[in-house]
């Protein structure tokens, strides 16, 4: 009687093994699903000219421009690109782009672009979550901001 009881605990231990590796296996998954996407610098050939692009890149190996760093105002859009890439890589793991925003920089004057996390939505704009600084060209900074919002939200439905 007593091997019994010893079989059925074995068969017990080993049951919620089982089920612990489901799970883990199940959260695995839904991670995964969740973080379909990520960001990247690529280049983009327009014409004659290959144009650092700032990318969405997804799971299925499909991609979509994000923002292109074509202008006269920055010295070095490759640069550029990689890091406010990586930014929106980081800031995109952490769960800092579900609200965007922008406000003045007070040390440049220039226009700046925050990501924010749900529980920080009101927090103001600043070097810890900024994503990138506008070019004294861009003098509207709302039509950026709803550009790069829109292909956020479209990625998130999963239209893209």
């Amino acid at each position: 009687m007593q091997s019994y009881n010893i079989n059925l605990a074995k068969v017990f231990v080993i049951s919620n093994l089982c089920m612990t590796l489901a799970f883990i296996a199940m959260s695995q998954l839904i991670v995964r699903a969740e973080n379909s996407y990520s960001f990247a610098c690529n280049s983009i050939k327009n014409g004659k000219k290959v144009i650092p692009t700032t990318m969405i890149l997804f799971s299925n190996g499909t991609s979509k421009p994000l923002i292109s760093w074509e202008s006269n105002f920055i010295r070095n859009p490759k640069q550029q690109c990689e890091q406010v890439s990586k930014r929106f890589e980081d800031f995109s793991r952490l769960g800092n782009l579900h609200f965007l925003k922008f406000a003045n920089d007070r040390k440049t004057g220039r226009t700046i672009i925050c990501g924010l996390s749900r529980s920080n939505k009101d927090r103001s704009c600043d070097e810890s979550n900024k994503l990138f600084e506008l070019s004294k060209a861009m003098n509207d900074p709302r039509k950026v901001l709803n550009g790069i919002r829109n292909s956020l939200v479209m990625v998130d439905k999963g239209a893209i």
